[in-house]
């Protein structure tokens, strides 16, 4: 069986609201009967739906991406967190959060890659927070 390292990336949710908390957890497993060296595991973008890049609210420490090395059948997590924004909901769509893992085995690189969707609820928001169509006074009637 060749060297093999898979990448298992998810939200803990697949829709979210302004406010919320998504975590993205990363399992890194060596799926080979070898060990795999400089294991590495490489955010490659996370962006809403009008493509900005968006920025973790928490993420592990750059030395924890560094994985090392992993023996046969050990795998490793990490986990970042995004609060969703008002202005992520001006878009609506989905966020997209990709990742990579990289590691060497007898000299080779290889890799994976995998991506985290989650979609954001159907009410688009203004950046003041309000629902957008949503009205601002109030309502009369007369009979």
């Amino acid at each position: 069986m060749p060297p093999q390292v898979v990448l298992i990336y998810v939200a803990d949710k697949p829709v979210a609201t302004r406010g919320e908390t998504i975590i993205f957890t990363a399992w890194i497993v060596n799926d080979s009967g070898g060990r795999l060296h400089n294991v590495r595991l490489v955010p490659r973008s996370f962006t809403n739906e009008a493509l900005e890049r968006l920025e973790y609210s928490a993420k592990p420490p750059e030395a924890d991406l560094h994985i090392g090395t992993l023996a046969a059948g050990e795998s490793a997590m990490l986990s970042f967190s995004y609060v969703v924004s008002a202005a992520d909901h001006l878009y609506g769509g989905e966020l997209i959060s990709a990742m990579e893992v990289t590691g060497m085995s007898r000299g080779r690189i290889i890799r994976d890659e995998h991506d985290a969707f989650v979609a954001l609820n159907e009410v688009p928001y203004s950046l003041s927070g309000s629902p957008i169509g949503a009205s601002g006074g109030q309502s009369t009637s007369s009979s």
